[in-house]
């Protein structure tokens, strides 16, 4: 089992983050996504996901949300997504509370990241992957972060993986949670047009010194 710090999140990981959906089974005041707002939120469409595998077809993927254990479809989604996007790499962010009860799905990712809430269910999960699948495990420690909190204003590490979103390419996995930020549509130059992007760096919690 290896410790991530949450400011490691992304090390080691450049793809693509693939959001399936915006229900969470937690709801956390401070959800840098801002998911109690939008709730109950929506599962995305398997159509959104042949799409998104059109443009990203051989790059790593992220599954992340909301909570992907959610989704109606996930076992789907775990056992399918290296077939519909080509690629060698599928790991999933999760805070653990449908490991176990989607427990055979777990063996199709690479990596699952496990955001290490104190809650009974999520402590459950993380037993339950140090038994089962310990190599493919990262845990991320949870820190409480208010969201009226700023950082410098520089992009940090997550801006060198992008977010799709229900047909929307965001240029990092936080962008999301800002509703008026700047997307694209994935076109077959999406790599160049996402880095002209501009993150909103200067409201983000996770930003870094420029």
């Amino acid at each position: 089992m290896s410790h991530v710090d949450s400011n490691d999140l992304l090390l080691g990981f450049r793809g693509v983050h693939v959001w399936v959906t915006t229900v969470c089974d937690l709801m956390c005041a401070d959800c840098c996504q801002y998911i109690p707002s939008r709730a109950p939120g929506e599962h995305f469409a398997w159509s959104t996901f042949e799409h998104a595998a059109r443009y990203l077809r051989g790059q790593e993927i992220c599954v992340i949300g909301g909570e992907p254990t959610t989704h109606p479809g996930f076992d789907r989604i775990a056992r399918e997504f290296h077939t519909l996007f080509a690629t060698d790499y599928v790991e999933i962010l999760t805070n653990g509370y449908g490991v176990v009860r989607h427990a055979e799905s777990m063996a199709y990712f690479d990596k699952v990241k496990l955001t290490n809430y104190p809650r009974i269910r999520t402590q459950a999960a993380l037993v339950w992957l140090q038994q089962h699948m310990p190599e493919r495990l990262a845990v991320l420690e949870c820190g409480h972060v208010p969201l009226t909190t700023r950082g410098p204003g520089g992009p940090c590490i997550r801006r060198l993986a992008p977010a799709y979103v229900n047909g929307r390419l965001h240029p990092c996995c936080w962008v999301p949670g800002f509703a008026d930020a700047e997307t694209i549509a994935l076109t077959d130059d999406w790599q160049e047009k996402i880095a002209q992007v501009r993150a909103p760096c200067d409201r983000c919690m996770f930003s870094e010194a420029s």
